[in-house]
Formats: C-alpha cells, sequence, structure tokens
C-alpha cells in the first residue's frame, strides 16, 4: 500500500493519476482564461448572486463551449480527479474510469492508494462523490454547487468545506469559469457510491468515530455539521482579495508586441493569462507559497518555508510511505538563486542551475526535470521527475498556450530568498503510470454525458 501524508495536499493526491494525455482540441487555451488583472473581491453575502451567462447554463442546456471548458477545468488545469476520483490502476484525469469523480472508497480494490483521505491535526475529511448521484450532487441546485465552490459553504448551509478542498482558492474563479464546472460536473454520468465515514480501509480509520454527512471524523469524537470553520486556520491569510496586477511581488510586463513565449519576449495577455490560473484552478500557492494565495505576500511562491514558526502546518512538505519512498519539498519558483534562477554558470542543471523557459515548460509537460530528455528505465528516482505532490500528470493535458503563460508568470516574479530543502527518495512508478495511463479521449468518454446529444447517454 501506498499512502501519503502532507499537510494539506489542495494541489495533491495520494495518487497522482493520468499520463501521456492528450487535450481534446479547442477546450481551453489561452484565449479562453479571462484577462484578470486584479478587483474587488465579493463578500459572501453577494456571493449568493451570481453573474449568469446569457446564453446556456445554468437557464438553459450548456452549450457545447461551456461543457468543453468545464471537462478542461475540471480534468487539467484543476485536476479535480486527484481527490475526487478513486485510483484503481487508470484513474486520475480518464473519464473512461467508472469510478470517474465519485469520491473515496476504503474498498482496497476499488482504491488500494486511499486517494481522497485527508488528515490535518485531529480530523480527516474524505472526498465527496461529485456525479449526479443520489448519493453525490444530484439534489445539489446548480446555485449551490456554485455557491460551494464560491464561498466553501455546504449544502444547506451546513458550515465551510473541510481541507483540502481550496475552495479558499477557487473564489478568484471568474463567474462564467464556475458555471461551466457546474454544468460539466451536472452532465457526467451518475456513479453510486455514498462516502460513508468511520469506514476501515487496510486499517487506516480503525477507531475513528463517524462525524456527520460532510466528510469529517475524530478519533472518538461526534462533531456537529459545522465544525470545519473551526479547522481552517490558515483561511485568515489564504482568503483575500487577487491585488490589481502588479502585485508588490510581481514584476511588471508592458509587452504588447509580438506572440510572446516561446518565441520571444512575454507579453501583457500572457502574463496575465498564467496570473489567472495559478491564483485561481492551479491553486499553486497551496504548496509553494505558505497557502497564502496573495501575490502581496513577501514568500510568494518561495517554496517550502523550513521553520516551525513560520511554517507550524508544514505546507509544502509530503512523506511518501512506499517502498523506497521519501518526502518532497515544494521548491521556490522564483528567478532567486535558491529558486529558478539558480547559479549562472550552472544553466539548466535542475538544482542549482538556472531554469531557462523551456526547462520549466517541460516540467509542467513532462514531468521531467532539467538535462532529463525521456524517463529512465525502472522506477522514477528523485531528480529525474518532480515528485508528489506535484500534479504534472494533469497539467500534461492543459494546452501550450496555458503551460506558456505560466511560465511567463513564474519568470517574471519578483525573487524571494528561501533555500528549500531536497527533496529525496524514489517516486513509486505505480503511482506515476509514466507512459502507461491511457490518454484523454475525445468528448464524451464513457462517464461523460453530452445533454445536446442523446445518444451519449447510452
Amino acid at each position: 500500500m501506498v499512502t501519503v501524508q502532507t499537510w494539506v495536499q489542495r494541489a495533491a493526491s495520494v495518487a497522482l493519476g493520468t499520463s501521456l494525455v492528450m487535450l481534446l482540441a479547442g477546450c481551453g487555451g489561452s484565449g479562453s482564461n479571462p484577462d484578470v488583472s486584479g478587483g474587488a473581491f465579493p463578500d459572501f453575502a453577494s456571493d449568493t448572486q451570481p453573474t449568469v451567462p446569457a446564453n446556456g447554463y445554468p437557464n438553459s442546456p450548456p452549450t457545447l463551449g461551456q461543457l468543453l471548458r468545464g471537462r478542461y477545468l475540471v480534468n487539467a488545469a484543476g485536476f479535480c480527479n486527484q481527490c475526487h476520483t478513486p485510483e484503481n490502476g487508470g484513474g486520475g484525469s480518464d473519464p473512461t474510469n467508472p469510478s470517474f469523480l465519485s469520491g473515496f472508497t476504503a474498498d482496497p480494490t476499488l482504491n488500494p492508494f486511499l486517494t481522497g483521505s485527508f488528515e490535518e491535526g485531529p480530523i480527516q475529511s474524505f472526498a465527496s462523490n461529485v456525479t449526479p448521484d443520489n448519493t453525490g450532487v444530484a439534489n445539489h441546485s446548480p446555485l449551490e454547487l456554485f455557491i460551494g465552490l464560491r464561498n466553501g459553504q455546504h449544502h444547506h448551509n451546513f458550515g465551510l468545506m473541510c481541507p483540502p478542498m481550496p475552495w479558499e482558492i477557487y473564489r478568484n474563479m471568474t463567474d462564467d469559469d464556475l458555471w461551466t464546472v457546474v454544468a460539466y460536473l451536472k452532465s457526467i454520468r451518475p456513479v453510486n457510491n455514498l462516502v460513508s465515514f468511520g469506514q476501515t480501509g487496510n486499517g487506516t480509520f480503525d477507531n475513528l468515530t463517524a462525524a456527520n454527512s460532510q466528510g469529517v471524523i475524530v478519533p472518538g469524537v461526534a462533531l456537529g455539521p459545522a465544525d470545519c470553520n473551526g479547522f481552517e486556520p490558515y483561511l485568515t491569510g489564504a482568503i483575500s482579495p487577487l491585488p490589481p496586477y502588479p502585485a508588490a511581488q510581481e514584476n511588471p510586463v508592458t509587452n504588447t508586441a509580438g506572440t510572446g513565449l516561446p518565441n520571444g519576449p512575454a507579453t501583457l495577455s500572457q502574463v496575465l493569462n498564467g496570473r489567472y490560473l495559478v491564483t485561481t484552478v492551479s491553486a499553486c500557492a497551496a504548496c509553494h507559497g505558505n497557502a497564502i494565495n496573495n501575490p502581496n505576500d513577501p514568500h510568494w511562491l518561495g517554496g517550502y518555508i523550513d521553520s516551525p514558526t513560520l511554517n507550524p502546518t508544514n505546507v509544502g512538505y509530503t512523506e511518501i510511505s512506499a517502498t523506497g519512498g521519501g518526502v518532497t519539498f515544494a521548491p521556490n519558483l522564483t528567478p532567486d538563486p535558491t529558486g529558478l534562477g539558480g547559479n549562472p554558470a550552472n544553466p539548466g542543471d535542475g538544482p542549482g542551475g538556472v531554469w531557462t523557459a523551456q526547462d520549466i515548460f517541460n516540467v509542467l509537460k513532462t514531468g521531467l526535470l532539467p538535462d532529463i530528455q525521456q524517463p529512465p528505465p525502472g522506477p522514477c528516482v528523485l531528480p529525474n521527475f518532480v515528485g508528489l505532490p506535484m500534479p504534472w500528470v494533469d497539467f500534461r493535458n492543459m494546452t501550450d498556450d496555458d503551460l506558456w503563460s505560466i511560465v511567463a508568470y513564474i519568470q517574471n516574479l519578483k525573487p524571494v530568498s528561501n533555500v528549500v530543502p531536497e527533496s529525496t527518495g524514489i517516486i513509486p512508478t505505480a503511482l506515476l503510470y509514466s507512459g502507461l495511463a491511457p490518454l484523454l479521449p475525445p468528448y464524451p468518454a464513457i462517464q461523460e454525458i453530452n445533454p445536446n446529444d442523446p445518444a451519449s447517454d447510452q
């Protein structure tokens, strides 16, 4: 059995899923993401009255464009499967998996890596079934799902969603994008899986008492439905308005000429697109920024902080328990010598070397670190591959344009001096499925239903 223990895996999974993924043409791209440069942050009250698109969902059947955009956000940039799809050897971003997005199960046959179970302090939480089944979100209205993504509020006002659901980061997504996610989730094939609590799976949940229907359990204690309101100590720093661009830790880019990376200097539109992805759907700060999703923070994307005072909850630390396992630390992503800036005399040579734009792109697309051109035979040994929980196997779904936008944004951050410990150990090949996982199939796949095509619901 493989287990992964970390502070709270907001951008993580217990088992990384699909590799070698091909994006369905047309569902996303740098032009699909909004040109967001920051602005007013809505209060909780206004979140219950979002802007509704003039055409399509939720007032009428979703358009194909909405469904494809939702598919892209769920399966690529947002990697929802890393928590919500049980991992049985072909899961992850694979909408042909019969358990696609059906939530946690303790069945060792369906979920040998216990994907979707998380521990933080005294509580454990389990990823919910987000398919439109009666055991999932069938009885949640579109607005209720929207509000859950926007402000973390549970169905029927049951308090806040528990870690690791990154709703405080999704709050920065546009209304249009959130509606596409809701439309997509409501359109997939229902899977019957009641996420019940206090289960015993491979001995993991022995002596735990079921708490409530919201996925929270603690040893020997039954909690009320709103108790997760008290288990988000980091939210004070995490929930904040996305400041106008450029923020304190962002170097201003004003270039509007050319097409940007990789064929020339980054453009403003490219950087703003990358900013949107990094600060919303892809939730990079959850591991790389001390869980503070604010580019005004002086440690913005500076990586794991090796200090119990500055990082009491160990944000950015992951322990892999497996044969030859090890530990990983979220690296410093800024262009500082302690980060991706490295040593100019040692370009492109991983830790200590300067990372080129192509190096960063390759990591996002293939998981391979600089100077590693193809997967070596045998186990995936660090530092050839980036370690868990970096979800590069899902980012492979993203368009090249979006990945280059992320590169453009990262390369134009202000440097943060922070030495991150070196990750060590072996990443179990079974977790990465490097070269083995299925491609993201054309839409609609087996577990997807296009409401505009009755033939897909067969």
